[in-house]
Parts: C-alpha cells; structure tokens; sequence
C-alpha cells in the first residue's frame, strides 16, 4: 500500500534485517511493526534505514508533518481515487 502519506510493507526475515529504502530521509516520518515504534535513521545521508526485527512483520510508515495537525483530511491528498 503507498499513499503519499503512509506506506505500508509486509517483511519476513530468518533475523533482524537492515531495510533500506529510496525514499528522502525526513524527521517527519516515523515508523512502526507490532504497534511498537522503530528508529528511521539516513543511511546513505539521504534515504531511510531501519532495523526491523526477525519474523513476519506488517511495517507501517506515516508522515507526520508539524502543519498536518491545523489541516483537515479532507484537504490532504491521497492516491486513492
């Protein structure tokens, strides 16, 4: 699932396992899996890196911007029709 504001993966790993990914690092995104939070730290200066725990594991990503409390949802975009 990829929204402009959330993105969701589902991952099974044997261990703990590095995901690296393309998207601009921002401290307004934050991670979790298990409803327990992660650390999204910039790996390669730029993208994401996170450390995701053994097992199978729905990681969900949301992007949370100071502003995205004063905005209603009605006024934020989505890719959904």
């Amino acid at each position: 699932e990829y929204e402009s504001d959330r993105i969701r993966l589902s991952l099974k790993g044997a261990g703990p396992t590095l995901l690296f990914a393309g998207n601009s690092y921002s401290p307004f995104w934050s991670v979790r899996t298990d409803n327990r939070a992660l650390k999204i730290f910039p790996a390669k200066h730029a993208f994401w890196g996170v450390v995701i725990p053994a097992g199978t594991k729905t990681v969900i990503f949301e992007y949370r911007p100071p502003y995205s409390k004063i905005v209603p949802d009605r006024f934020r975009f989505s890719s959904e029709p």
